[in-house]
Parts: C-alpha cells; sequence; structure tokens
C-alpha cells in the first residue's frame, strides 16, 4: 500500500511544474563546491533541487546526479516558485564562461 505522505510532494510538485513554467527563470554557473540528493552549492551559493531536476552532461545527453562532481563545473538553471528558488536543470560544463554576470536572466 502507498503511503500518502510519500505521494504528497512529489504530485505537489507535478502540480506546480506547469505553472512554473510561466515564473522567472535564472542561472548560475560556476564551481560545485557540495552536491547532495536535496540541494547543490555552486559558487558559495546553495539550491534545492526538485525531484525532476535534469542533468546535462557535457555531450548533452541526459545524466545522472553521480555524474556531478565537487570541484566540477556546472551551469544551474532556476525556477522560481512563489518567493523559493529551485534547481530545474543542471547542465556540466568543461570551464566557467569568463566576464558573465551570474544570476543571469533567460
Amino acid at each position: 500500500m502507498i503511503k500518502m505522505k510519500n505521494i504528497f510532494p512529489s504530485l505537489l510538485l507535478t502540480l506546480l511544474l506547469p505553472w512554473a513554467a510561466h515564473a522567472q527563470t535564472l542561472q548560475d554557473e560556476g564551481q560545485i563546491l557540495q552536491i547532495n540528493n536535496r540541494m547543490i552549492n555552486v559558487n558559495d551559493a546553495a539550491y534545492a533541487l526538485l525531484p525532476t531536476t535534469k542533468v546535462i552532461r557535457t555531450d548533452n545527453k541526459r545524466g545522472k546526479l553521480s555524474d556531478l562532481k565537487v570541484g566540477g563545473n556546472a551551469r544551474v538553471t532556476l525556477v522560481t516558485i512563489g518567493n523559493k528558488r529551485f534547481v530545474d536543470t543542471i547542465q556540466i560544463v568543461n570551464r566557467v564562461r569568463a566576464n558573465e554576470p551570474l544570476l543571469k536572466r533567460e
């Protein structure tokens, strides 16, 4: 039997994600300082991961969180839901682009 307590967060996010497409999106890019299954820290900024967060490898194929390494570089696309920012996509990059502002709008 499936417990409702376990399904509710995923169901809530599934219902909110179509609405989130209209929400403000931002990007941050830099060195991964910490990563786990709930959050990623890029350039000393910690962002919450969603159960639907996608990882894109350098060859533009889908990856897994285990493909991300501390010390590596990544570009995170953030979506704002309410007043919180969540990671929608993490793209592994070979190096950080120089002279580009962080948290740029798409």
